[in-house]
């Protein structure tokens, strides 16, 4: 009977860990962009330029306005590598 006791606790001690680790997993998860808002994102960007920076005199804001997209994606795709790595530590 004892040993019936200590196998139900170590299944409940395994759920429980079980659990622990998908929230904190769904808790990673939700800390970043998700492809769809960054593929929104994306393509706002690139209606804007194509409709609202036409033209010479736009050119210096064209250019920072790029490099504020690049540094955008490029913290979106260290934002991954963290999250998978997260996942991966968590697991």
């Amino acid at each position: 009977m004892a040993d019936m006791n200590d196998d139900n606790d170590d299944v409940k001690q395994e759920l429980e860990a079980m659990n622990s680790r998908q929230e904190q997993n769904n808790e990673i998860i939700a800390l970043g962009f998700n492809e769809e808002k960054m593929e929104a994102i994306e393509s706002e960007f690139k209606d804007f330029l194509n409709e609202h920076l036409k033209g010479k005199d736009l050119e210096k804001f064209k250019h920072e306005y790029n490099k504020i997209h690049k540094a955008l994606k490029t913290s979106y795709d260290g934002e991954k590598k963290l999250i998978k790595k997260g996942k991966e530590l968590i697991s």
